[in-house]
């Protein structure tokens, strides 16, 4: 995940501290997760065990796939500008995202940047967006027709529903001007989550302008026949969903022979679940308007690349869904690495492993048609999983590549070891964007360590330091981000003029109680949950230490959820005047930098 090691390299020294004694001292009687879960209740020494084991086991099963190397004789690898340097993403050869259907500003373009941090980054990013959704343009009325294009046609049950769906929450908002989403690791969740439900609603007769996240993550629990739901009704189940039994999965199977990792499993659940393949798959072979839709459609119901982005020479097919990079970094010189048509075809990749089977592009089909063809047709999932794959935990995703023969593969790690917040590629495409107006959403959803002190007189251990160096560049990243992200905004080489709103945490620090979320849906029976599953005897009500206490792991509690979608839709709430006047919606007061209004 983003943090890539928060969770392993802080929990493992920790652990190895227990076991080896902290800083030189005797073994404490409770040790505790001092960089995972600060101002936390300490962790009992029984559960330094169970980490134990499961690191010892961990490390097992790891060494089994064996060493990652390089042909160091060649110096080949794509090349745009300098040499030898990070190749940017290029939005040259597609439509401009602007022509989307739908009412957002062609003259705004707005890009949102989501850090990683597994179910915690994308359900506090579902929060965001949630909160930008209920951020109303003032001069353009909600609500939209649900009927399914083709002006007049009449509309099947399906666009009934989204017809309703829309309701109060459709029409322009500031989740409709969204053009670009720029993800690490977990904060791919939101976006497949998003882009995934956007994508359902239009390909089954809604509008652009109907959809609403808000009715979509309300959902039924699947109680309204097929034929009538708008988008998949286990949205918000899929975005709290125990993917770590996935990984169980992979683990084992390398036991029983079965030549698929634990990453292959992962992304195989991705695919079905958070983008949607399972929902997809039925509504698409279930009968509607009179006919079906053949069996062949319903078996390939996975989405592709082709489905984001829309190639220019395509002029019958509209641009539909914000664009979405999946970042994630390549193994061996550490270089960012979007998950984009254009970029597979940079680095000529010819296969990859979907759905647990080993994808190939036809050796005889190597013409640029071909190669641009086979990159389009690339399922979002596999970079959906190579930006989540947690370092140590989850093995590097593999593709096959005929730029170099020495070297024929390209192995993909966690996007948050190159950019921990996904703002590089944001940044790039809005520079590319033609409109003279432009703004960038950072949502962080970092929980560790924030102040340099310690409560030790002694140095730190032999093994807590070298897990901690492993992870330190990042916190140090996350200490100056937002003056680097702002340089970069602002700057003259290439002129750039991006107006930059974060969102993170420590804007949580002025929310003194809890029940300053209940008006966003986090109520008194939430905490209480929330407090049963901690075991906690603590009253603590801070809404800055609940969000950071929920751990950088693929799994959540329903309770969990429900903070962290308040926590988001809070947050937009406290900036949504700071938000409107990037957005051009309002002009701002210089006194009081409040709107006018």
């Amino acid at each position: 995940m983003t943090y890539a090691g928060a969770l392993t390299a802080h929990s493992v020294a920790d652990t190895l501290s227990c076991i080896m004694g902290t800083n030189g001292a005797q073994i404490p009687k409770a040790c505790q997760f001092r960089q995972t879960l600060p101002l936390t209740a300490p962790l009992p020494a029984a559960g330094c065990l169970r980490v134990a084991i499961i690191f010892v086991a961990a490390v097992v099963v790891l060494a089994l796939p064996g060493c990652v190397t390089q042909d160091p004789t060649t110096l080949i690898g794509p090349c745009r500008g300098e040499r030898f340097q990070e190749c940017p993403i290029s939005l040259g050869e597609y439509k401009p995202v602007q022509q989307r259907l739908g009412r957002q500003d062609p003259e705004l373009a707005v890009a949102v940047a989501i850090s990683g941090g597994g179910h915690r980054a994308g359900n506090f990013s579902i929060g965001v967006l949630l909160g930008l959704e209920e951020l109303k343009h003032p001069g353009k009325p909600d609500g939209a027709s649900g009927e399914a294009d083709g002006g007049g046609a009449p509309a099947s049950k399906a666009a009934e529903a989204n017809a309703a769906q829309a309701g109060p929450d459709g029409g322009a908002n500031g989740l409709t001007e969204i053009d670009y989403l720029s993800t690490v690791s977990g904060g791919g969740l939101c976006a497949a989550a998003y882009v995934s439900s956007l994508h359902d609603y239009q390909l089954f007769g809604g509008s652009p302008d109907g959809y609403s996240l808000g009715r979509a993550l309300a959902g039924d629990g699947g109680k309204a026949p097929l034929a009538e739901q708008a988008t998949d009704p286990a949205l918000r189940d899929n975005l709290q969903y125990n993917y770590v039994d996935e990984i169980i999965r992979g683990a084992l199977s390398i036991v029983t022979g079965w030549r698929c990792h634990r990453g292959d499993f992962l992304e195989n659940s991705f695919d079905d679940r958070i983008l949607g393949r399972l929902w997809r798959a039925r509504k698409l072979g279930a009968p509607r308007g009179g006919g079906s839709v053949p069996a062949a459609a319903a078996r390939d119901a996975s989405l592709r690349l082709s489905d984001v982005f829309v190639p220019l020479e395509d002029a019958n097919r509209p641009v539909r869904l914000p664009y979405w990079a999946a970042n994630a970094a390549t193994y061996e010189n550490a270089a960012i690495f979007p998950f984009t048509p254009e970029h597979l075809r940079l680095y000529d990749i010819r296969g990859y492993t979907h759905r647990l089977v080993q994808v190939r592009r036809d050796a005889d089909a190597n013409s640029g048609a071909s190669a641009k063809a086979f990159a389009y047709e690339a399922p979002l999932a596999v970079g959906l999983t190579a930006s989540g794959t947690f370092p140590v935990l989850i093995p590097a995703c593999t593709l096959q590549s005929g730029m170099d023969r020495a070297n024929p593969y390209l192995h993909l790690v966690d996007g948050g070891l190159a950019d921990t917040f996904g703002a590089m590629t944001a940044i790039r495409m809005l520079r590319q964007d033609k409109a003279p107006r432009k703004v960038l959403i950072v949502i962080d959803a970092f929980n560790g360590p924030l102040t340099p002190f310690s409560k030790y007189d002694t140095a730190p251990a032999a093994a807590a330091t070298a897990f901690r160096m492993a992870t330190a560049f990042l916190d140090a990243w996350r200490a100056r981000y937002r003056e680097v992200i702002s340089g970069l905004c602002s700057s003259r080489n290439p002129p750039t003029d991006i107006r930059v709103i974060f969102l993170s945490f420590d804007d949580l620090l002025e929310c003194k109680d809890a029940k300053e979320l209940e008006p966003f849906g986090f109520g008194p029976d939430d905490l209480a949950a929330l407090r049963r599953q901690r075991l906690s005897s603590t009253k603590e009500q801070l809404p800055f230490i609940l969000a950071r206490d929920v751990l950088t792991w693929y799994s959540l509690s329903p309770a969990e959820q429900k903070l962290l979608f308040a926590v988001g839709r809070y947050l937009v709430d406290k900036k949504k005047d700071e938000i409107r006047q990037a957005l051009g919606w309002v002009e701002m007061d210089a006194g009081t930098n409040k709107d006018k209004r």
